[in-house]
Formats: C-alpha cells, sequence, structure tokens
C-alpha cells in the first residue's frame, strides 16, 4: 500500500499533509525563503498507532520524524497500564509514572492528549514501538534546524522569535504572537498538572517533556514550554511530579560514512569499524561485528504436510457496538507467516529438549519462560514433555547455530531429529529472550521479516556475501541469498505492511545498505509482532452484542452475534419481538432482507409477537452488499427503511445473528 503526501519544504523544512484531490500548489514568501511544494513517498510518514489505537501523523523536520500529535496512550509499549486517577495529594507523591486528563475530563484528550509525570517519562516506555520521548539534544536539534542561534542554544529560559514556526493557531485563547505553523510541528496550549496536582493554563500554554535528567538530580527532566504571549523557545528544568504533553521522536541511527573494510583471512572479527560501534540517536552503542544470526531451516521431505482443520475466524473485522465494523487489518503492520506451514489456533503443540547436559538443565526453565510469552497474543500452547517421540518440536542444544524448522515442517523430521537448535544460549537474558522468541516465531511459521514480500531493503549485495562469509557465521552465497535478500512469495504468505521493528527481523548495519539504513537489535515483540499472532492464530471470538439505532421513527434493534453456533458452512439470522419502551412486546409487521449473490435478496418477515429465523448456505450471501430492514407504519403501509446494516464482510460460517426489535415508535 503507497501512501501519498503532499510535502511543504523551506529550504529543508517540511509539513506533510495527506495529499487531496483537489490539491492546489501553494506559495508564500517566510523571511525571505520559499515555501514550494512537492509530492514524496516515504515509509517513515506513514501513521502510526499505538496500542490503544490513537492514530498519529508523522511530520519530517530537517533529519528527524516526529509525531505532530501529543501522546494520549494509557498503556506503556509493553501493554503495562499506566497509573492514572491520582488525586492532588497522590498526584504530588508519586514516584511512579502517571497521567493525567486535563480537569480529570476524559474527552480533553481528544483536543490536548494527556498529561504525563516525568515518571512516566523515565520508564522509556511510553511511545510506540520504534520511537522515543526526545532528549534535550534532539530538541536542540529540532530548535537548531529552525534557526535558533548557537549563542542560545544552551540557555535556560527563553530563547529566539522563532516559536511561530512551530505554533499551531487552534485552541489558543489568546493569539497574540505569530502562529504560522510552517514546520508543521503543530503545538497546542495543552496547559499542565503542576506538582501540587493543580490544573492550569490551558489554551495559553504548552510544556513538552524531554528525556533528560537535570545533571544528576534524577528526580528532575529538562523540558520545553511555550506561551501564549512570547514567541520564544522556552526551555527549563522541573521536578517530574509535574504533568506535561509528550510528542514521540522516530528512533534513527545516524549514518556512519566509511565502508567496512573486509579482511582477507580468517579473523576473530568480521571487519574493521574504525573503532566505532553503531550508535543510535538515544546515545546507545550496539557493535554487530560478532553478531551471530539465525538460518532458515529447510523442509527434510518433499511430501505435503497434513492437511488443517478449517477454523473459524473474525480475522480481519471488529463489529463495534454500535453495528459498524472496523477493519483491524489495516490499522496492524507486521509478521510475514508461510500460510500452509502454520498450525491450527487453539493446536496443543508439544516440545522437548533433547542432546543436553546437567548442566544446562537450568535452560530448560528459560526456554519455557520466553516461548511462553507468544502464547499471550498467539491462540496455541506449548506444552513441555519429557517424551521426545511424542513431541511436534524438538529442541538441541549444539553449539554454534541457532535454527528452526518453519511451523509444520517439522512434523516431516525423523521423530529421532531435531526440529530447533539453541547454539548460544547462557546467562546474558537479553540475548536468551532475543534467540528463543526468534526461534519459536519461526516454529509458529513465520518467517524472517527482512525477507517479507513488502521489504524493501537496499542491500550492497557484494559487501553483504563478504560480510556474512566471515567469522562467526562462515555462510556461502547461497545461504545469505536465502536469509538475508530471499524474498517470499506473496502468493504463499500471508502479510501486511513491512515491520522493521519484528522480533523476526535481523539486525543489519547501515554500512550494508545503500541508504546507510540500519536495524538495530530486537529483544522483544514488537507491537505488530503481538498483533499480527493474534490475527494469524485468532483466539476464539466473543459473542458480541449492541445495539443499531436506525434512525426511523426512534426504531431501536438489539443484535447479538455468536461465532461457531451452528454448521461452519452456513450462518442462522433471527427476527425476534423485543419488549418496548412501554412494557409492550413489539407486534407490528417488520422485515430483514438478506442480499443473496445475483443481486437477489431473501426477506425473513415477523408479525404478531412471533419469533422468524432463517438458515442459509454461507457462500451464498453477497458481502459487497447490506442487510434492508423494513416495518408496517401507520395504517399498515410496508416502508422500507433507509438504513443499511453492512455487516456481512465480517461474519464467517457457523454464525448466528439475532436481532430483537424492541422499539419501533417515537410514541
Amino acid at each position: 500500500m503507497i501512501f501519498v503526501f503532499t510535502v511543504f519544504s523551506i529550504s529543508g523544512l517540511s509539513q506533510t499533509k495527506e495529499q487531496k484531490k483537489d490539491e492546489t500548489s501553494i506559495s508564500a514568501q517566510v523571511a525571505e525563503r520559499t515555501l514550494a511544494t512537492s509530492t514524496v513517498t516515504d515509509i517513515n510518514l506513514l501513521p502510526v498507532y499505538d496500542l490503544d489505537n490513537n492514530k498519529y501523523t508523522v511530520v519530517n523536520i530537517g533529519k528527524q520524524y516526529w509525531l505532530q500529535q501529543n501522546l494520549r496512550t494509557s498503556q506503556y509499549r509493553d501493554t503495562t497500564a499506566i497509573l492514572t486517577g491520582l488525586d492532588s495529594i497522590d498526584w504530588k507523591q508519586t514516584t511512579d509514572g502517571a497521567f493525567s486528563y486535563y480537569e480529570d475530563l476524559s474527552k480533553n484528550a481528544d483536543s490536548y492528549g494527556l498529561l504525563y509525570n516525568g515518571y512516566a517519562v523515565s520508564t522509556g516506555k511510553l511511545c510506540p514501538e520504534g520511537w522515543h520521548i526526545p532528549s534535550d539534544e534532539e530538541w536542540k536539534e529540532l530548535e537548531t534546524f529552525l534557526g535558533v542561534g548557537k549563542d542560545e542554544i544552551d540557555r535556560t529560559g527563553g530563547r529566539s522569535t522563532l516559536s511561530g514556526l512551530v505554533k499551531f493557531s487552534d485552541y489558543w485563547k489568546d493569539n497574540t504572537e505569530s502562529m504560522e505553523n510552517t514546520s508543521g510541528f503543530s503545538v497546542i496550549p495543552a496547559g499542565t498538572r503542576n506538582d501540587y496536582g493543580d490544573f492550569m493554563v490551558a489554551g495559553q500554554f504548552a510544556g513538552f517533556w524531554t528525556s533528560t535528567p537535570y545533571e544528576t538530580a534524577d528526580n528532575y527532566l529538562w523540558y520545553r514550554h511555550f506561551y501564549y504571549n512570547t514567541s520564544e523557545f522556552g526551555r527549563n528544568y522541573v521536578i517530574k511530579n509535574n504533568g506535561y504533553s509528550c510528542r514521540c521522536l522516530k528512533d534513527v541511527i545516524v549514518q556512519i560514512e566509511d565502508l567496512i573494510s573486509i579482511k582477507n583471512g580468517p579473523s576473530d572479527k568480521i571487519a574493521e569499524f574504525a573503532n566505532k560501534g553503531i550508535t543510535t540517536s538515544n546515545n546507545l552503542s550496539e557493535d554487530l561485528t560478532n553478531i551471530q544470526m539465525c538460518v532458515d531451516f529447510l523442509p527434510q521431505a518433499n511430501t505435503p504436510l497434513p492437511s488443517r482443520v478449517q477454523v473459524n475466524g473474525n480475522k480481519f473485522y471488529k463489529i463495534n457496538p454500535d453495528g459498524t465494523v472496523s477493519n483491524v487489518a489495516t490499522q496492524q503492520q507486521g509478521l510475514t507467516a508461510y500460510s500452509e506451514k502454520m498450525w491450527t489456533p487453539g493446536e496443543i503443540i508439544k516440545y522437548a529438549i533433547i542432546d543436553f547436559n546437567s548442566k544446562q538443565e537450568s535452560l530448560k526453565d528459560t526456554v519455557q519462560k520466553y516461548a511462553g510469552i507468544w502464547e499471550n497474543y498467539a491462540n496455541v500452547n506449548f506444552e513441555f514433555t519429557e517424551k521426545a517421540d511424542e513431541a511436534q518440536i524438538r529442541i538441541g542444544m549444539e553449539s554454534g547455530s541457532s535454527w528452526s524448522c518453519i511451523g509444520r515442517d517439522a512434523l516431516q523430521v525423523a521423530s529421532n531429529a531435531k526440529t530447533m537448535n539453541f547454539g548460544w544460549l547462557g546467562n546474558d537474558a537479553e540475548a536468551n529472550q532475543r534467540v528463543i522468541l526468534h526461534e519459536f516465531g519461526h516454529a509458529l511459521g513465520f518467517v524472517h521479516e527482512h525477507n517479507g514480500p513488502d521489504a524493501n531493503i537496499k542491500w550492497k549485495k557484494n559487501l553483504v556475501y563478504q560480510y556474512y562469509a566471515q567469522p562467526p557465521n562462515f555462510w556461502s552465497k547461497d545461504i545469505v541469498d536465502q536469509n538475508v535478500m530471499f524474498k517470499y512469495s506473496q502468493t504463499l504468505t500471508n502479510y501486511s505492511n513491512y515491520d522493521e521493528y519484528s522480533i523476526m527481523h535481523y539486525p543489519i548495519d547501515p554500512r550494508l545498505t545503500t541508504d546507510y539504513r540500519a536495524y538495530p537489535f530486537k529483544v522483544g515483540l514488537s507491537l505488530t509482532d503481538k498483533q499480527y499472532a493474534s490475527i494469524f492464530y485468532p483466539f476464539p471470538n466473543n459473542t458480541v452484542e449492541g445495539l443499531l439505532k436506525t434512525g426511523d421513527d426512534c426504531d431501536e434493534i438489539d443484535f447479538k452475534i455468536e461465532y461457531d453456533a451452528i454448521d461452519r458452512n452456513r450462518i442462522e439470522v433471527i427476527l425476534a419481538p423485543g419488549i418496548n419502551k412501554h412494557g409492550k412486546l413489539v407486534d407490528w409487521w417488520k422485515q430483514i432482507s438478506l442480499p443473496l449473490k445475483g443481486g437477489r435478496t431473501y426477506q425473513i418477515e415477523m408479525e404478531g409477537g412471533k419469533s422468524a429465523n432463517f438458515s442459509i448456505e454461507r457462500e451464498n450471501l453477497d458481502d459487497t452488499n447490506s442487510f434492508g430492514f423494513a416495518k408496517a407504519k401507520m395504517f399498515g403501509v410496508h416502508t422500507e427503511l433507509a438504513y443499511k446494516w453492512n455487516i456481512l464482510k465480517a461474519i464467517p460460517g457457523g454464525t448466528r445473528i439475532t436481532l430483537t426489535w424492541r422499539n419501533d415508535s417515537c410514541l
């Protein structure tokens, strides 16, 4: 899927907006620089979603990518709920991460976002995967790009007169200063909750946390502030018990220009890196020179895999309580799955650990701990067994390499042979988690994400071959092709947009890509790993209930949708009378029309307070059309209602739909 954005540039300064059909060229003079338009496609500008499914748009300013909206998530990115609902005393005293709605009104989140205390910021887990709260230095980079001078960039207090470049004029109560917002950063006056728990100055003030502590004072952070009556960029430090807005900045690997110099013979290093690690934007150093990679394990036989049980699942759509349908798949991006090789959702997958000695006995608990993380998001059950001959997955501990069969390819391996190997488990908990999650991801049918059909990594191929030919991998050209640059077929895999943060993605040195794009280590499951694991291995659907308001004469219809309630090849529709607001049974004539293929419909009618029902082969229904409704009005005139219920795309076979017409008059 390609998103097109219009980018407004001021000598590299850019503002993104979704391109409209009636797009017109814009030209203006700002400080003797021309504002011009151009159209680009940039994956970094795709919308971002947090765990609450809040959507954020992205703006590119200089070399940085920022979210354009204030953060409003109620969860850390590890799914832990953030503390909220504190009164003034608790807010003042807490040292736990917390947030508040301005004036404790949840509706203010839509306009202002949430106000987080500094302790929430210091967890490092506020922003979505791949994003972070910017440091003081990263704010300075933004300010320097916008024109704040070197002589004032490090000052405390107000600096420059350029804040109009980042202020969005809406919501400011006293708009006395320039607010062009030509950067697209879009500062809004969300106010603050001070360290005494008081809410203040919404409409006149905006404050943004940085992640940088003030000198050695761990309970103070630097922050930025903006006022309605000044055009300065405010910089100061404040105690963490204050509540300010947060903006997220995309994790970006700093470009390193010098190329890898490959040695000609065996060596304890792959390459000389000029004494440099790979430095990320949050000042973390990652040395990939001795990184060990897993190798996809090819099937041992060409015999067809056994068929899976057909499983119902409302996989791609969610029915809301008001009867609307959310297309969940378009809000989630990630994991590439080898369709044929996946297990049946709900299946118990037994695993055993073989060929390990007493010194490795403790590793059994380590494997159980981290493999079980997948069970939180995928409807599978990994069950340990001491009997290797009854296990579908058999794990070895032979040093030197880690690998796994892809999904049900394990069923083609001889019952006394390994289907997975952990070659470098040890005392490093993060490394253990990384490799176990990765290999059990393969065991679930997930392939390397950089091999997905949508991946577009710009490899320096000759350098890649040399890189992996050296220790510790010693890979041949064929193995490099298979595990690094190969792309899976679109017809063999289920996939959405490419997810560079997936646990199934290799870490990649930026000097192996022509655009110097780097891909750092992953330790845990990404947000999209979790989301797509639950899509490919869906948990049993619960019953969905809600209320349809047709908008005609106060008609209200309760609906109840039950999955896996009948034969999987059919759906059943029941039309039942309800009790109206006067306590009487609804007994006038009612009708529901089901859309059939070929432009036909089937009508289900009820009258006299008696229910009606109908069952039909699922394949005969037309998913592109809607349920229709009709009723008898005054004098018994049968009238079709304008309301249509477009629900069938979210209804798999085996579903029962019960519609209870509970009110049919405003009187």
